[in-house]
């Protein structure tokens, strides 16, 4: 069994598990409160609306290199059953006016966005062609999120700005909104120097703030004037006598959801090194290999077993080996 089959099989098994859920709402009254799978009947499974998003994509991004023919025909047979027309107008329907108004923002939009990208790349139209009016939907929210930023969120969970700003440049489709997510990533992040790194470590983060904040700068600069500011922002890719990121150390209580987020750390981190290579040549080398390093801690660390981070840690981990 390949790695893709393993990976695709374990979220197979849970991207329609419908309980235990994570949910948000506000309620003007007892009529507004609803189950989820009301509110989404395509993304109700694996505990939140974002993490069955890109479960989804995951299976998408691996369909075509399964090696196990019954398992392939089992996750196509699961995505034509999300991926129809009426059940994405319904969740589309209810995107139009959600809440609370922050409700994903940005991270659950920016799956969709990749997810949206991942299948016009894999030309899957029937599917890519069903999702359209979704994701002109939280193409709309994206933008209404983009003209009133102007302050960044920092930190290494959900709401953390830099990575929503970093996949709505790469993976949207939208020229006027990857546009318009170029200039608030400047704009935001444009006179940011020396990271602190030492700090940024805490119990709960799975992304790292000042390298997804790399990333999403390598997405809006290029050549020299991203050099530039990579040398002036984070000094220890460059030399390192410099500070440099501390290590992920283990959680303690990796089945609590909090803390078990540092779990997918190391992969995020990989990620991030991974795409800063990509933009600045001079500090390639080491950037990639810092990297291998995260990605190897990453991967061994996995624990797809437990729900808690199982359902999540699985697309990251997938993100990683496609570019490898």
């Amino acid at each position: 069994m390949s790695v893709y089959d393993k990976l695709a099989g374990h979220i197979l098994g849970h991207i329609h598990q419908e309980y235990p859920i994570w949910t948000a709402q506000v309620l003007e009254s007892a009529a507004d409160l609803s189950l989820p799978r009301q509110r989404h009947p395509v993304f109700f499974g694996s505990f939140d609306w974002h993490s069955s998003v890109h479960s989804h994509w995951a299976l998408v991004a691996t369909l075509d290199k399964l090696e196990d023919a019954a398992l392939a025909e089992r996750v196509r047979a699961t995505l034509d059953k999300s991926f129809t027309p009426e059940l994405l107008a319904a969740e589309a329907k209810w995107w139009a006016n959600p809440g609370p108004p922050h409700y994903e923002r940005p991270y659950g939009y920016a799956w969709l966005f990749i997810l949206a990208a991942e299948l016009r790349a894999k030309n899957y139209s029937d599917w890519s062609a069903a999702l359209q009016p979704l994701e002109a939907a939280i193409a709309k929210l994206a933008a209404d999120w983009l003209h009133a930023l102007w302050l960044p969120t920092r930190g290494g969970m959900h709401s953390q700005t830099a990575w929503g700003l970093w996949q709505t440049i790469e993976a949207s489709g939208n020229p006027e909104l990857a546009a318009l997510a170029r200039e608030k990533t400047q704009v935001c992040f444009g006179a940011d120097r020396e990271a602190p790194v030492l700090y940024e470590l805490d119990q709960t983060s799975f992304f790292s703030a000042s390298l997804n904040e790399a990333a999403a700068m390598a997405a809006a600069l290029d050549g020299d004037a991203y050099r530039e500011w990579l040398r002036g922002f984070l000094p220890g890719l460059f030399d390192p006598a410099a500070p440099q990121l501390p290590p992920v150390p283990q959680p303690r209580d990796a089945s609590d959801p909090m803390e078990g987020h540092t779990v997918g750390l190391p992969l995020t981190r990989a990620l991030a090194y991974r795409r800063i290579a990509s933009g600045c040549p001079e500090i390639a080398t080491r950037a990639m290999e810092l990297a291998e390093r995260e990605a190897a801690d990453g991967l061994s660390r996995l624990h797809l077993d437990d729900y808690s981070t199982g359902h999540w840690t699985g697309s990251f981990a997938i993100a990683w080996l496609l570019g490898a």
